[in-house]
C-alpha cells in the first residue's frame, strides 16, 4: 500500500471515531499514547501480526476510541523506540513504516503500518525460565499463545491476495432537477441528489480468485460525518459477453479472464481492468456537505472467497474547482454537476 493510501485510511478511521462510530477492522489498533517499549508490547504486536494472516496491520497513536477524540501524546524517537521492541522478536519481526498524519493545524496522530507477510512471529518470554519462546495470538482484545489450527491458518495460504490499483476515476455529485405543474397550474420543482463514483480498476492476481458481491465494502468518507455506502454498483469491462445465467439465477458477464457475478462480484482468472459505476442517493443536507468538502476518501474492500483476506483500495479524491454546470433552466427535467472530485495518484 502506498503511503498516501495509508494516510487516507488513517484519516478515514479518525473521522469514524470522532463521529462516534466503533472501528470494526481487526487489522487496526488504536492507542491514546505511545506504548512503553518492551516485552509486553512486542508480544501484543506479534499476536496482532500473527492473527492478521499475512495482511498488513495499522496502529494509530493519539486517538482515544472511548472518548471519540484525538488526544495529545508525548512524542518518541522512533530510532530508539522500535529497536527496543524489535529485540524481543526471534529472527523475524513485522516490517514497520512510521508517519505523522496531520488532521488540522493543531491536530495530528502518529501511524505505524506493519507488513506481516513473514508470519508467524515468535517472541522471547519475559523473565526466561523453562519456556523461552512463544508464538502469540490476538483473540478479541487480548493476547494469548497460538493454537495449532491458528498457526496453520496463518502459514497455509488458501489464495494469493489480489491487488487493486486505480487506473482512472472521478466522484461526481449530481443534482437531478425536475419540474411539474401543480394543481394550481404553477410549476413545482423537485431536487434529487446522487453521489456517483466512476472508476477504472486494475485487478492483479497470481491465482484464480472469487470475490463475492454481498461481502464487499464500497464507501466514501466525507469529513466527520457517517461514511456514505455506495450500494448501487455495476461492474463492466471491455469485450464482455452477456446473456448467460449463473448459479442462483445471478447474471454473469464474461470479459475473457474476468467474470462478473451479479452486479459487482468477480471471478478473476488473470489480471485485468474493470470499470465500476457505483452510486448512492443523498439528502439535500448531505449533498450540501459533500459539495463543500475539499476532498473525499474512497475505500473499497473486496473479501476473497474461502479466506479471511480482503484486498483493499484507499484513494483520496480532491475537489476540482469550476466544475459546476449552469443553473437549470425552466425545462421539465435537467441534471447538473454540483461538485466533481478527481483522484490524487
Amino acid at each position: 500500500m502506498r503511503l498516501q493510501q495509508i494516510e487516507a485510511r488513517v484519516i478515514e478511521i479518525v473521522e469514524l471515531v470522532k463521529a462516534g462510530s466503533e472501528v470494526e477492522d481487526n487489522g487496526v489498533e488504536l492507542k491514546s499514547a505511545w506504548p512503553d517499549p518492551g516485552a509486553r508490547i512486542a508480544r501484543q504486536l506479534a499476536g496482532h501480526a500473527n492473527a492478521a494472516r499475512s495482511e498488513p496491520i495499522l496502529w494509530i497513536i493519539g486517538l482515544d476510541e472511548a472518548r471519540h477524540e484525538v488526544v495529545e501524546f508525548e512524542g518518541v524517537e522512533q530510532a530508539n523506540w522500535w529497536p527496543e521492541v524489535r529485540r524481543w522478536f526471534d529472527e523475524e519481526s513485522p516490517d514497520p513504516a512510521f508517519m505523522i498524519v496531520r488532521l488540522a493545524e493543531d491536530e495530528h496522530v502518529a501511524a505505524m503500518y506493519f507488513d506481516t507477510s513473514r508470519a508467524p512471529y515468535v517472541v522471547s518470554v519475559e523473565g526466561g525460565g523453562r519456556v523461552q519462546l512463544e508464538v502469540p495470538w490476538r483473540s478479541g482484545n487480548s493476547t494469548r499463545s497460538a493454537r495449532r489450527h491458528e498457526l496453520l491458518s496463518s502459514v497455509v495460504e488458501q489464495a494469493q491476495l489480489p491487488e487493486l490499483e486505480l487506473v482512472s476515476g472521478s466522484i461526481v455529485l449530481e443534482e437531478h432537477w425536475s419540474a411539474s405543474p401543480s394543481e394550481q397550474g404553477q410549476m413545482r420543482a423537485t431536487n434529487d441528489f446522487t453521489l456517483v463514483a466512476q472508476l477504472e480498476i486494475l485487478v492483479s492476481v497470481s491465482d484464480e480468485v472469487t470475490m463475492p458481491e454481498h461481502r464487499q465494502t464500497w464507501r466514501v468518507s466525507c469529513g466527520p460525518s457517517t461514511p456514505i455506502a455506495l450500494n448501487n454498483r455495476n461492474v463492466v469491462g471491455p469485450s464482455r459477453v452477456t446473456g448467460r445465467s449463473g448459479s442462483g439465477g445471478l447474471k454473469q458477464e464474461s470479459m475473457g479472464h474476468i467474470e462478473i457475478l451479479g452486479r459487482s462480484g468477480l471471478a478473476v482468472r488473470r489480471s485485468g481492468v474493470v470499470q465500476v459505476h457505483a452510486g448512492s442517493p443523498l439528502s439535500q443536507e448531505r449533498a450540501r456537505v459533500v459539495s463543500g468538502r475539499p476532498d473525499l476518501d474512497l475505500l473499497v474492500e473486496l473479501p476473497v472467497d474461502r479466506t479471511f483476506k480482503s484486498c483493499r483500495l484507499a484513494v483520496r479524491f480532491t475537489h476540482v474547482s469550476g466544475s459546476q454546470a449552469p443553473e437549470p433552466s425552466n425545462s421539465y427535467s435537467q441534471q447538473r454537476v454540483l461538485a466533481r472530485f478527481t483522484p490524487v495518484l
